[in-house]
Protein backbone atom coordinates (compact mmCIF):
# COMPACT_ATOMS: atom_id res chain seq x y z
CA UNK A 1 0.00 0.00 0.00
CA UNK A 2 2.85 2.47 0.67
CA UNK A 3 3.89 1.72 -3.21
CA UNK A 4 0.49 2.94 -4.38
CA UNK A 5 0.91 5.82 -2.05
CA UNK A 6 3.56 6.60 -3.82
CA UNK A 7 1.99 6.32 -7.48
CA UNK A 8 -1.03 7.98 -6.09
CA UNK A 9 1.07 11.18 -5.51
CA UNK A 10 2.12 11.25 -8.59
CA UNK A 11 -1.03 12.27 -9.80
CA UNK A 12 -1.75 15.08 -7.73
CA UNK A 13 -0.27 18.43 -8.18
CA UNK A 14 -0.72 18.99 -4.64
CA UNK A 15 2.23 18.35 -2.39
CA UNK A 16 0.46 16.23 0.55
CA UNK A 17 2.49 14.32 2.83
CA UNK A 18 3.19 10.89 1.90
CA UNK A 19 1.76 10.01 5.46
CA UNK A 20 -1.07 11.60 4.71
CA UNK A 21 -1.64 9.82 1.49
CA UNK A 22 -0.85 6.31 2.80
CA UNK A 23 -3.36 6.65 5.87
CA UNK A 24 -6.18 7.09 2.86
CA UNK A 25 -5.00 4.95 1.18
CA UNK A 26 -5.13 2.37 4.53
CA UNK A 27 -8.72 3.89 5.34
CA UNK A 28 -9.82 3.17 1.54
CA UNK A 29 -8.50 -0.09 1.87
CA UNK A 30 -10.56 -1.27 5.23
CA UNK A 31 -13.54 -0.16 3.18
CA UNK A 32 -12.57 -2.12 0.28
CA UNK A 33 -12.69 -4.83 2.74
CA UNK A 34 -15.55 -4.35 4.84
CA UNK A 35 -17.86 -2.80 2.72
CA UNK A 36 -19.31 -5.20 -0.75
CA UNK A 37 -17.79 -3.55 -3.27
CA UNK A 38 -14.59 -3.14 -4.96
CA UNK A 39 -15.10 0.82 -5.09
CA UNK A 40 -16.42 1.60 -2.07
CA UNK A 41 -13.07 2.55 -0.72
CA UNK A 42 -12.54 5.23 -3.43
CA UNK A 43 -15.35 6.76 -2.53
CA UNK A 44 -13.99 7.12 0.94
CA UNK A 45 -10.71 8.28 -0.51
CA UNK A 46 -12.48 10.63 -2.68
CA UNK A 47 -14.21 11.72 0.61
CA UNK A 48 -11.32 12.18 3.27
CA UNK A 49 -8.70 13.67 -0.35
CA UNK A 50 -10.86 16.08 -1.11
CA UNK A 51 -11.54 17.16 3.04
CA UNK A 52 -7.52 16.87 3.68
CA UNK A 53 -7.30 19.51 0.63
CA UNK A 54 -9.53 21.81 0.62
CA UNK A 55 -7.72 21.78 4.46
CA UNK A 56 -4.59 22.19 3.17
CA UNK A 57 -2.41 25.05 2.78
CA UNK A 58 -2.19 24.27 -1.07
CA UNK A 59 -4.09 26.26 -3.44
CA UNK A 60 -2.28 25.64 -6.60
CA UNK A 61 -4.90 23.71 -8.74
CA UNK A 62 -3.59 22.67 -12.89
CA UNK A 63 -6.93 23.99 -13.70
CA UNK A 64 -5.19 27.78 -13.24
CA UNK A 65 -8.25 28.98 -11.52
CA UNK A 66 -9.60 29.58 -7.73
CA UNK A 67 -9.67 27.15 -5.95
CA UNK A 68 -12.74 26.48 -4.03
CA UNK A 69 -14.38 22.73 -2.93
CA UNK A 70 -15.42 21.68 -6.80
CA UNK A 71 -11.81 22.07 -7.88
CA UNK A 72 -10.69 20.12 -5.12
CA UNK A 73 -13.20 17.32 -5.78
CA UNK A 74 -12.23 17.39 -9.63
CA UNK A 75 -8.43 17.26 -8.67
CA UNK A 76 -9.49 14.21 -6.33
CA UNK A 77 -11.73 12.19 -8.20
CA UNK A 78 -9.10 12.77 -11.56
CA UNK A 79 -6.07 11.27 -9.64
CA UNK A 80 -8.21 8.42 -8.29
CA UNK A 81 -9.54 7.63 -11.38
CA UNK A 82 -5.71 8.16 -12.87
CA UNK A 83 -4.57 5.45 -9.88
CA UNK A 84 -7.13 3.19 -10.72
CA UNK A 85 -6.84 3.18 -14.70
CA UNK A 86 -2.93 2.92 -14.11
CA UNK A 87 -3.54 -0.67 -12.14
CA UNK A 88 -5.19 -1.74 -14.45
CA UNK A 89 -3.46 -1.14 -17.31
CA UNK A 90 -0.53 -2.75 -15.90
CA UNK A 91 -3.04 -5.61 -14.94
CA UNK A 92 -3.53 -6.15 -18.91
CA UNK A 93 0.00 -5.91 -19.50
CA UNK A 94 0.86 -8.67 -17.04
CA UNK A 95 -1.72 -10.45 -18.63
CA UNK A 96 -0.76 -10.18 -22.33
CA UNK A 97 2.52 -11.32 -21.49
CA UNK A 98 1.92 -14.11 -19.44
CA UNK A 99 -0.96 -15.03 -22.00
CA UNK A 100 1.52 -17.18 -24.19
CA UNK A 101 3.07 -18.97 -21.43
CA UNK A 102 -0.51 -20.09 -20.50
CA UNK A 103 -1.98 -20.84 -23.93
CA UNK A 104 -1.03 -24.54 -23.83
CA UNK A 105 -3.37 -24.99 -21.21
CA UNK A 106 -6.09 -22.95 -22.47
CA UNK A 107 -5.50 -24.96 -24.93
CA UNK A 108 -6.30 -28.45 -23.99
CA UNK A 109 -10.32 -27.62 -22.71
CA UNK A 110 -12.58 -27.71 -26.08
CA UNK A 111 -14.68 -24.70 -24.29
CA UNK A 112 -11.79 -22.61 -24.12
CA UNK A 113 -11.82 -21.15 -27.49
CA UNK A 114 -13.48 -18.15 -26.45
CA UNK A 115 -10.74 -17.35 -23.18
CA UNK A 116 -8.06 -17.94 -25.71
CA UNK A 117 -9.22 -15.04 -27.93
CA UNK A 118 -10.94 -12.99 -24.61
CA UNK A 119 -7.35 -11.51 -23.15
CA UNK A 120 -5.98 -9.99 -26.39
CA UNK A 121 -9.47 -8.92 -27.68
CA UNK A 122 -10.24 -7.73 -24.32
CA UNK A 123 -6.16 -5.70 -24.04
CA UNK A 124 -6.99 -4.17 -27.63
CA UNK A 125 -10.79 -2.63 -27.19
CA UNK A 126 -9.46 -1.43 -23.56
CA UNK A 127 -7.13 0.16 -25.18
CA UNK A 128 -8.77 1.56 -28.32
CA UNK A 129 -11.57 2.78 -26.32
CA UNK A 130 -9.34 4.70 -23.52
CA UNK A 131 -7.15 6.50 -26.38
CA UNK A 132 -10.66 7.71 -27.57
CA UNK A 133 -12.16 8.85 -24.96
CA UNK A 134 -8.83 10.69 -23.99
CA UNK A 135 -8.55 12.21 -27.45
CA UNK A 136 -12.27 13.54 -28.56
CA UNK A 137 -14.42 13.53 -25.37
CA UNK A 138 -16.44 15.89 -27.27
CA UNK A 139 -19.36 14.07 -25.71
CA UNK A 140 -18.08 14.50 -22.50
CA UNK A 141 -18.34 17.88 -22.36
CA UNK A 142 -21.98 17.97 -21.59
CA UNK A 143 -21.29 16.79 -18.20
CA UNK A 144 -19.71 20.09 -16.36
CA UNK A 145 -18.00 17.43 -13.59
CA UNK A 146 -16.96 14.62 -16.24
CA UNK A 147 -15.84 17.57 -18.73
CA UNK A 148 -13.65 19.85 -16.60
CA UNK A 149 -12.05 15.80 -14.69
CA UNK A 150 -11.40 14.67 -18.99
CA UNK A 151 -9.69 18.90 -18.88
CA UNK A 152 -7.61 17.69 -15.77
CA UNK A 153 -6.39 14.40 -17.30
CA UNK A 154 -5.77 16.09 -20.40
CA UNK A 155 -3.01 17.72 -19.17
CA UNK A 156 -1.04 14.43 -18.27
CA UNK A 157 -0.81 13.99 -22.32
CA UNK A 158 2.64 16.59 -21.62
CA UNK A 159 3.92 14.37 -18.63
CA UNK A 160 4.74 11.08 -20.03
CA UNK A 161 7.22 10.84 -17.25
CA UNK A 162 4.81 11.00 -14.54
CA UNK A 163 2.62 8.42 -16.86
CA UNK A 164 5.35 6.38 -17.15
CA UNK A 165 6.66 6.22 -13.52
CA UNK A 166 2.86 5.62 -12.45
CA UNK A 167 2.76 2.28 -14.94
CA UNK A 168 6.49 1.25 -13.57
CA UNK A 169 4.96 1.48 -9.68
CA UNK A 170 1.71 -0.03 -11.05
CA UNK A 171 3.43 -2.63 -12.46
CA UNK A 172 5.64 -3.41 -9.23
CA UNK A 173 2.57 -3.53 -7.69
CA UNK A 174 0.41 -6.02 -9.42
CA UNK A 175 3.49 -8.14 -9.40
CA UNK A 176 4.19 -8.10 -5.50
CA UNK A 177 0.65 -8.86 -5.69
CA UNK A 178 0.89 -12.30 -7.77
CA UNK A 179 4.11 -12.98 -5.56
CA UNK A 180 2.28 -12.59 -2.18
CA UNK A 181 -0.61 -15.25 -3.53
CA UNK A 182 1.76 -17.13 -4.91
CA UNK A 183 4.49 -17.71 -2.76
Amino acid sequence: IYISSIRWSLFLNQRLGLKTLFSIYMIGSFFNICLPSIISGDGVRLYYLTRELKNSDYSKVSLDEESNAHKFSIVATASIFLDRYMGLLALMIIGMLAFPFGFRYLEESSRSQLLIWLMPVSFISFFAISMFLLISGSFLKRVKFVSEIHEYLLNYRTKKNILLKGLIYSLIIQILGIFSAYL
